[in-house]
Parts: C-alpha cells; structure tokens; sequence
C-alpha cells in the first residue's frame, strides 16, 4: 500500500491524484498531513503543484463536465473517512469511459462520493436559508458551527447579496473564516477577527429578523417540534431571532 501524503487542501489534493494516475499503482490511498500517522506502509509526501493541480482541473471540466468538478469538490469537503480514495477511483472509472458516471448509483465508490456531495449541498442550503448577520465594528458578522466544511460553498452567495457591503463568516468548528469586501472574498485566520464579538447597539439586522420571526409567529400555530425538524437544534445558537423561540417553547 501507497500512502500519498498531501497537505490538507484541496489543490493539494488534485496534485496528488494527478501523482497518483503517474504512478499507476493500484493499492494506493490519500491523507493530509492534518491526519497523518506514521505506518510501516510506503508514504510518498505530495507538495502542491498548481500545474498539476491545473490539469486534473482541466481534464475533469473538458473530459466530464463542470458541475462534475463542483461535485467533487463538495464530496471532498466532506472530510468522509477514504473520500479522497472513492473520488480517485470514480475520476478513474469516469475517465476510463469518458462519460459522467453520476447516475451509476448502484457502484458502491460513485454512491458515496454521490452521498458526499449531497450532504454537504444540503448542509448549505440549510445555512444559506438561516444565517444571521450581526454588525459588529462596521462588518456584518455571521457564526455558524458547521457539521461538514460548508463555508467555500456558501461564500460566493453571500458575496453576491452583499455587494460592496464587507460582511465575515465564521466556522467556529473548522477554525476558519472568510472575510468579503466588494464582492471578493479571502481565507482569513480566525484569530484576526476574535474580537468582533461586540455588537452594534443599533443593528438592524437583529431588529429585521425579531421582528419578522414575532410577526410570522401566531400562538395557536407555534410547535417547536417541527421548527426543530426544519432548523436543527445544533443551528439555533446562532439564530438572532432564538430568544423568541426558546420563549415559545415553555409557553
């Protein structure tokens, strides 16, 4: 067994798939350096090549298709225990044939890169719909707490909608952040950002959303179970409008 050592991103990642087809060795496996562990296995380390990264980039767009390369991307961001194995193995299978395999969900590799993929687009399409922002020292924060690395897909949305607006979301559980300004957007260290915890005593954000939550919210019609089920309960820390909603439930 082959154990190609990358480290930890994604270009990374394509650098040593492109590695992986040059080497054409068939029991082969992916780690970051994040998760590495010493074994008696053959390791090769993997430093990032934006050439190579570049043409398996290229060869998945041209040979497959674009929203392959998204899809893969989402799967890959999973973080699911051998999804880097699974997504080498169905970009071999799907260049072996020159077609997209997507809809061969009955191949065990393609069903759990397919599963992936999905769970993560669900995920952020759930914190799309309910992201919160504060204002806090002239930027519009906003926290999320994210059960699989949602934050590179759901940036470009905010961007768009915010504009020329500098807005900062933050994934407190993979320590990271993204900080927008006129529609661009950059990873950002969480610790430069620590302190924007102080919020504006005039946000209009937090007024918008308690107000629309209190309008919308009619006594008779209130079940907190089922807002639960369309807003897990590991969202609701981060929800402005949440000091309503814990009210309703001991009602």
């Amino acid at each position: 067994m082959l154990y190609l050592i990358y480290d930890g991103s994604f270009p990374g990642f394509l650098t040593a798939v492109f590695e992986a087809f040059e080497k054409k060795t068939q029991e082969l496996d992916f780690v970051s350096v994040q998760n590495h562990v010493p074994s008696f296995y053959e390791e090769h380390m993997v430093a990032y090549d934006r050439k190579k990264a570049g043409k398996v980039y290229h060869a998945i767009t041209q040979k497959l298709c674009v929203s392959c390369y998204d899809r893969i991307f989402h799967a890959w961001l999973s973080h699911q225990v051998g999804i880097e194995r699974d997504i080498f193995l169905f970009l071999k299978m799907s260049f072996a044939s020159g077609k997209n395999l997507w809809a061969m969900l009955s191949e065990p590799v393609i069903s759990r890169v397919s599963t992936a993929a999905r769970a993560v687009e669900r995920e952020a399409e759930l914190y799309l719909g309910i992201l919160r922002f504060r204002r806090a020292s002239g930027i519009y924060v906003a926290d999320i707490s994210s059960k699989r690395e949602v934050l590179p897909v759901i940036v470009p949305h905010f961007s768009q909608r915010f504009g020329d607006s500098p807005f900062l979301i933050r994934d407190l559980n993979f320590s990271q952040a993204f900080f927008c300004a006129k529609g661009k957007s950059e990873f950002v260290r969480m610790e430069e950002f620590s302190d924007l915890n102080k919020i504006s005593e005039n946000d209009e954000f937090e007024t918008m959303w308690k107000a629309y939550y209190r309008s919308v919210s009619i006594k008779e019609r209130k079940n907190p179970k089922v807002m639960q089920s369309h807003m897990p309960k590991y969202t609701w820390k981060y929800l402005i409008e949440r000091e309503d909603m814990e009210r309703s439930r001991v009602r």
